[in-house]
């Protein structure tokens, strides 16, 4: 299974998300190094990010 190399560059962190988990999840391993995390579905906005590079698509 592929992973990516996910980078917070504010935070210097950085995880590698598998193929078929989120951002979001991948971020969450990390605990609180990671992205701040709210309702874990999106819907309040606290853990909105930027892409600076690469490729994505959303859910």
């Amino acid at each position: 299974m592929a992973s990516f190399r996910v980078t917070l560059t504010e935070q210097d962190e950085a995880c590698d998300c598998r193929e078929n988990e989120s951002v979001l999840h991948g971020m969450a391993r990390l605990g609180k190094k990671g992205i701040l995390l709210g309702c874990r579905g999106g819907g309040c906005g606290v853990c909105k990010v930027r892409v600076l590079s690469g490729e994505y698509s959303r859910r």
